[in-house]
């Protein structure tokens, strides 16, 4: 049997799902929502499920399409798959920080 078909949503860490139904998602079908959540707060366990269920180069191709990955988590990915930080898209479309109080 292949580690992909090994690996269950369930061995990730529960706090990665609590807004969701984890009965709900599926690992192909919601794949962007899963790496997202894994590569901003998981665990090392769960950096492990990542690598073994989609591969090294899903993970780099799905996260130089994500705006709302972390800035944080995008400079670490580019950093060990020596990626330039220009590439990703949450890094080409930085939100501004606004500053809501007159002070």
């Amino acid at each position: 049997m292949s580690n992909k078909k090994q690996n269950k949503l369930s061995d990730l860490s529960p706090h990665l799902f609590w807004d969701y139904d984890i009965n709900s998602l599926s690992a192909d079908k919601s794949e962007h929502v899963i790496i997202e959540r894994v590569l901003d707060y998981g665990l090392i366990n769960d950096w492990k499920w990542l690598l073994s269920y989609y591969g090294k180069q899903k993970i780099i191709d799905t996260a130089l399409q994500l705006n709302n990955l972390s800035l944080l988590s995008a400079i670490f990915l580019s950093t060990i798959f020596e990626i330039e930080k220009e590439k990703f898209a949450c890094y080409k479309n930085k939100r501004s920080a606004h500053n809501y109080l007159n002070y």
